[in-house]
């Protein structure tokens, strides 16, 4: 009772003490005073309890046997913020766990009928998924696509939806539809890299990437973009064109981390081709006829410590230092 009581008198708490608070009141079958808390919360003296930490306290009413008041308090939170998904799944869920998927299905209708957006729909669908209400989330979203309202993330929401429950061919489906559908260089094209690669499509995952780098053109490509295609042309056994994207990202990045992450990368890949040795001499000859820089004296001063040859790096250091 203590505890509860010093919980109370605090203005301000820290997420473990909140959740502490909701522990003891369970632990302790406190119904009333969970329902008070909820409604203070709820009236706007919101003390940073998230809607899962009010939903808790609500659901109180449930473990002790009060579920007409479950029920009634969900359709009052409802009625006052219609707009909030939590409320819902939280009504949702008690009908389901007791068989009346109808009535868990009628939760959703004033909300669909009240949002169009694709945010607020795809919430409801995202929801839907979560609770088993397959039909509800599939239906929900393939209307995002029918209105053009939010359709390539829908897309990607029915991607994630048939690969959760095991349906490769249908997932597939959506990702090729997404491809013919989005702008040539959207950016929403990664995230269907993304997807490609997930279901072990790599090579379609490396066409995506080409093409949108194409689209957009050399410079205003993406390091991010460009390490990724890089990955994926070595994944796919096009090594030749890996190893010009590194050189191309070697010479462009100016961050040194991201510099020695290239490099490892870029040695590499040369190692397998077998022209590790022609990369040293290439830059070994521009160290000798003074056109290397501080980049190109870097290189290969890792490339010899790669090869194990310290001498020749340090070498290297003595010369370019002069």
């Amino acid at each position: 009772g203590k505890l509860i009581e010093r919980f109370a008198s605090e203005p301000e708490l820290d997420a473990e003490s909140r959740r502490a608070w909701i522990d003891v009141l369970r632990e302790t079958a406190r119904v009333d005073e969970a329902l008070a808390l909820f409604r203070a919360t709820s009236a706007g003296s919101a003390r940073n309890f998230t809607a899962e930490m009010r939903r808790e306290l609500l659901e109180m009413c449930r473990e002790s046997g009060r579920e007409e008041e479950l029920v009634a308090t969900y359709a009052e939170m409802i009625a006052a913020e219609p707009d909030r998904v939590d409320w819902r799944e939280g009504l949702a869920r008690y009908w389901l766990e007791r068989g009346r998927r109808a009535d868990a299905d009628r939760v959703w209708d004033s909300y669909l009928a009240a949002y169009t957006d694709a945010p607020h729909r795809l919430a409801a669908a995202n929801a839907a998924r979560d609770l088993g209400q397959d039909e509800l989330a599939q239906r929900v979203a393939e209307e995002c696509i029918t209105a053009g309202v939010g359709a390539l993330e829908a897309r990607m929401f029915l991607f994630d939806f048939h690969v959760s429950r095991g349906r490769a061919e249908q997932a597939l489906e959506q990702l090729h539809a997404f491809d013919r559908e989005a702008d040539p260089d959207s950016p929403l094209r990664i995230q269907l890299a993304e997807a490609f690669e997930r279901v072990g499509d790599k090579q379609r995952a490396a066409d995506v990437l080409s093409r949108l780098r194409e689209r957009r053109g050399e410079d205003a490509a993406e390091e991010d973009l460009d390490m990724r295609l890089a990955w994926l042309l070595s994944e796919v056994g096009d090594e030749k064109t890996a190893l010009e994207r590194w050189r191309t990202l070697w010479q462009k990045t100016t961050s040194l981390p991201r510099r020695r992450q290239i490099e490892d990368r870029l040695m590499a890949v040369a190692s397998r081709l077998g022209v590790l040795a022609d990369l040293a001499i290439e830059l070994e000859e521009k160290l000798a006829d003074g056109r290397a820089d501080d980049r190109d004296a870097g290189l290969l001063v890792r490339l010899y410590q790669k090869v194990g040859d310290p001498a020749s790096a340090a070498e290297i250091i003595g010369e370019h230092m002069k």
